[in-house]
């Protein structure tokens, strides 16, 4: 015979174990509040993503200036890049074979840029080269030393080269290098300044050996050439001017450039 079950025996509850005691009102509010700060953290983190795609989308696009510098052979060229994108300075720098390549990444005005550097050789054999580095520049830096009066007869004819070749919309700076050698020779200032004036350039006093007036004669002809790229339509659509300037240093990796053969 099977034995008799009493009425009073209660069924287990499927999915609960007989061991395991129900849970306090307490430990269900435990649960509850910690179950709604997971899913708070987990809005927080949406929103904040939000708010970061919304911001990269309204960042201006980076802007790459074309920058030549021009010269003669031996007044500092490559020393006033070298101490501008790396602050670094060789009294016994290597002259420019061909051309060197060199970027500068900075934020003008609320517009991230990335200076595109072009350093060319001042030797007569190279010169004939210069149109292809210049041709499509945005910008040209005249570099010439400040003890050598020939060299900086030789600015004037790279400005007729300028001229005749490159972009009418082309920005133009001259640097008067070497000027911690200015105690041993008087300087003519207001004739270079008034030469820089006629074609539409700035005259700027600099050192690499002291690294004086190498970040502001970058800085404005980068300011300015971007300038010229807002007002010919270059920049589109046209972006607010915000009036601060920040200068990222951090160098960007160089790429492997060959020169045309």
């Amino acid at each position: 015979m099977r034995p008799r079950v009493s009425h009073l025996q209660r069924k287990p509850v499927v999915g609960r174990s007989l061991s395991s005691p129900l849970r306090t009102s307490a430990q269900e509010e435990v649960l509850v509040n910690s179950t709604n700060r997971s899913f708070n953290s987990l809005k927080s983190l949406v929103d904040l993503q939000k708010l970061r795609d919304r911001t990269m989308s309204s960042k201006p696009p980076c802007v790459t200036l074309k920058l030549v510098l021009l010269g003669d052979g031996r007044v500092g060229k490559t020393s006033l890049v070298l101490r501008y994108v790396n602050n670094v300075f060789s009294e016994k720098q290597e002259a420019t074979v061909q051309a060197s390549y060199l970027t500068k990444r900075l934020v003008i005005e609320g517009v991230p840029i990335t200076l595109a550097i072009w350093d060319t050789a001042g030797q007569e054999r190279f010169q004939a080269l210069g149109p292809i580095y210049y041709r499509d520049a945005d910008a040209a830096l005249l570099v010439y030393d400040i003890m050598d009066n020939n060299s900086f007869i030789r600015v004037r004819n790279w400005v007729k080269e300028l001229q005749q070749m490159a972009s009418k919309n082309i920005t133009m700076a001259i640097a008067a290098n070497k000027s911690d050698l200015l105690r041993s020779r008087k300087f003519d200032r207001q004739e270079a300044e008034s030469y820089a004036t006629s074609i539409g350039a700035k005259l700027f006093l600099t050192s690499a050996k002291l690294g004086t007036g190498i970040d502001e004669v970058f800085l404005d002809i980068a300011t300015r050439a971007l300038q010229i790229k807002h007002s010919t339509g270059g920049l589109s659509p046209a972006l607010p001017m915000k009036g601060t300037i920040i200068v990222d240093d951090e160098p960007e990796k160089e790429p492997q450039m060959k020169c045309c053969s």
